[in-house]
């Protein structure tokens, strides 16, 4: 009995992978302008790297800050969500379009501009189709690649200016 009792949950988990992909939300907790890397910038200690995470940046910053990407092209980091809620000051992420790429996939990925102003100053890769919608505004200074079958839409009252190479 024991024996097919582990053959037949053995068989469930490998049917249904769908229990492997676990979200998380991580909300920036640091001030001042770091490296998106480090774990203790968020909370819960992170960062956000997979295609089900959400990444927060809200109002615990007291001026403009930047969220390095890595000090290479070749860092890059998955989310499937990211929110920014801060009307007072603006969160540029990345540092230069030649450090770092941020990947938005998953289910139904999305930026969502609740409020204020903000610079994605790195290179942004859609792996399904984004929504970026809310009431802020976007800068996106970086490029922006994808894969076949994605796209960008622009909802709400959000503003979107793509200044990047190719864009």
């Amino acid at each position: 009995m024991y024996k097919s009792f582990c053959r037949s949950f053995y068989f469930f988990l490998v049917s249904f992978p769908f229990f492997s992909v676990l979200s998380t939300d991580y909300t920036w907790n640091s001030g001042t302008s770091s490296d998106w890397a480090t774990g203790t910038n968020w909370t819960p200690s992170g960062p956000p790297n997979g295609t089900a995470d959400t990444a927060t940046f809200g109002t615990v910053i007291t001026g403009s800050v930047t969220v390095t990407t890595g000090t290479s092209s070749a860092e890059s980091f998955d989310v499937n969500k990211m929110t920014f809620n801060n009307s007072a000051f603006s969160y540029t992420i990345g540092q230069s379009v030649n450090f770092g790429t941020i990947n938005m996939g998953g289910s139904n990925p999305a930026i969502d501009l609740m409020s204020g102003s903000h610079i994605f100053d790195t290179t942004l890769t859609l792996l399904n189709p984004l929504n970026i919608s809310g009431s802020g505004s976007l800068l996106i200074e970086g490029n922006i690649t994808g894969s076949p079958g994605s796209s960008l839409t622009v909802s709400g009252s959000s503003i979107v200016t793509l200044t990047g190479t190719g864009n």
